[in-house]
């Protein structure tokens, strides 16, 4: 009698947890979290692509490193990311893309707005400096030198050359210091590339006016 009692009261038991787990709400996995990243540009139609990896290839220079991009798109755009530090390139139409500082790109709604930070002033400068140079090395050399003729009392001439050194000095420094520091302004300073992220709250700005506080 007491195991009939017993052995019913264990299947009472595993009956009443077979309906417990049956009836259990087992919690889903979290989604994964996702970025929805709007991509604006001041001029519109820049470039975006994200760096991806940094590699390292042999050249007839040498060893020289580079990022592997992947193309996203052209502003104005949206795209999924994944959130997190992301470093990304940008460039104008037809230009070869820029790399930017990493940013950090928040999970949910955000705006990635980019500019080019203009060096023209130090290019137009550089082509002054250059320009100057050879024109002003250029004078000072023609007129550095002065040929003349003298005759001695006993009835002979011959031609003299008289050198005003500080002509010769200055543009000997004008060809040596002022034409490559002009040359190296024009062709190494190219317009600056720049990024910026907005959280949801100011994603709704327009890119002129997320732009204009230049992040």
């Amino acid at each position: 009698m007491r195991r009939a009692r017993g052995v019913a009261g264990r299947a009472g038991l595993l009956a009443w947890l077979a309906s417990f787990v049956a009836h259990a709400q087992v919690p889903s996995p979290p989604a994964p979290r996702t970025a929805t990243v709007t991509f604006a540009s001041e001029p519109a139609g820049l470039s975006f692509y994200r760096v991806t990896s940094l590699v390292v290839v042999k050249t007839h220079h040498g060893w020289e490193k580079g990022n592997v991009l992947v193309p996203l798109c052209s502003a104005p755009c949206t795209m999924e990311l994944v959130p997190g530090w992301n470093q990304f390139s940008l460039s104008l139409p037809a230009e070869v893309p820029q790399p930017t500082p990493p940013v950090l790109i928040p999970p949910g709604a955000s705006q990635l707005s980019g500019y080019f930070e203009s060096r023209a002033g130090r290019r137009a400068w550089g082509w002054a400096l250059f320009v100057g140079s050879v024109a002003g090395g250029t004078a000072l050399l023609a007129t550095a030198f002065h040929t003349h003729e003298e005759c001695t009392a006993q009835g002979g001439c011959s031609n003299v050359t008289d050198v005003k050194a500080w002509q010769a000095v200055a543009s000997t420094a004008l060809f040596a210091i002022g034409m490559p520091i002009g040359i190296v302004l024009v062709f190494a300073s190219p317009d600056v590339p720049h990024v910026g992220v907005q959280s949801a709250a100011r994603v709704g700005l327009a890119p002129s006016a997320a732009l204009a506080g230049r992040f």
